[in-house]
């Protein structure tokens, strides 16, 4: 989650929460673009991740621009549903993250569901 401090960008809004027993890799912006030098393999990996990211940020971005939430709701389990193959899903996220995620509260987001 810290990448966009070693290319030297703020990144105040990250907040990040252990559900297990974690270590953190700590390492200064100099010795990371050094690494990134030595290691091509390393800023391939890296860059591939980025591009996820970003990937994902526009997947959400499309949803929020759907006005009603049950029309977003069914989208979001529309591409999950093509994504597993199955016309029964596993939700990735906690009911309570998907609605987060969605721009809904878990309230609303169970009434819709059930309807």
């Amino acid at each position: 989650m810290g990448e966009n401090w070693l290319f030297g960008a703020e990144n105040n809004n990250v907040f990040l929460t252990a559900e297990e027993l974690s270590q953190v890799c700590r390492i200064d912006a100099e010795q990371f673009r050094s690494l990134l030098i030595d290691l091509p393999q390393l800023s391939y990996e890296l860059t591939k991740h980025m591009v996820r990211q970003i990937n994902e940020v526009n997947r959400q971005n499309y949803y929020l621009t759907i006005y009603k939430i049950k029309d977003r709701i069914m989208a979001y389990f529309m591409d999950l549903s093509s994504e597993q193959e199955s016309y029964t899903i596993q939700l990735t996220l906690s009911l309570k993250d998907t609605a987060s995620y969605l721009g809904t509260t878990l309230k609303r987001c169970l009434e819709k569901y059930k309807n």
